[in-house]
């Protein structure tokens, strides 16, 4: 798994389309703790391919992680609520070495990937187990 995500040129890219790509190439499990360890791999090969988006892979890990649950929630028919963009942009913040919390992009780069998350679902391909298929073939 580490060495597919090493594959990954994501240089240039805005982080909700560049693990986009990733999924688009890449059979999800169904366990959440597999899921998490992808999303840490995916920020770490973030950072490394651009080294200036974020002061940490922690941020690139969160916000990776607000772009999944927002997908999750956006695409989900069975979702009762919506993460309203005001909610996701207060979501993707990360706590400083101070105890406060502080904005991982600004609001406005927030509020872009937000559009581009509700406009166009993560697709992933559908495996050939019967643990593949409960996964789906996204993140809705």
């Amino acid at each position: 798994m580490r060495a597919f995500v090493e594959q990954e040129d994501c240089r240039n890219l805005p982080l909700d389309e560049a693990l986009r790509r990733l999924l688009a190439g890449f059979v999800l499990p169904g366990e959440a703790q597999k899921i998490d360890r992808i999303v840490e791999a995916f920020a770490a090969r973030y950072c490394a391919c651009n080294p200036e988006a974020f002061a940490s892979p922690d941020g690139a890990y969160l916000l990776a992680f607000a772009a999944v649950m927002l997908n999750t929630d956006a695409h989900n028919p069975q979702a009762e609520r919506r993460i309203a963009a005001a909610d996701f942009v207060l979501m993707a913040q990360q706590e400083a070495d101070g105890g406060e919390f502080v904005p991982i992009l600004p609001a406005d780069q927030l509020l872009d990937m937000h559009a581009r998350i509700l406009a166009r679902q993560f697709e992933v391909p559908r495996g050939g187990t019967a643990e593949d298929d409960e996964a789906g073939d996204d993140l809705g």
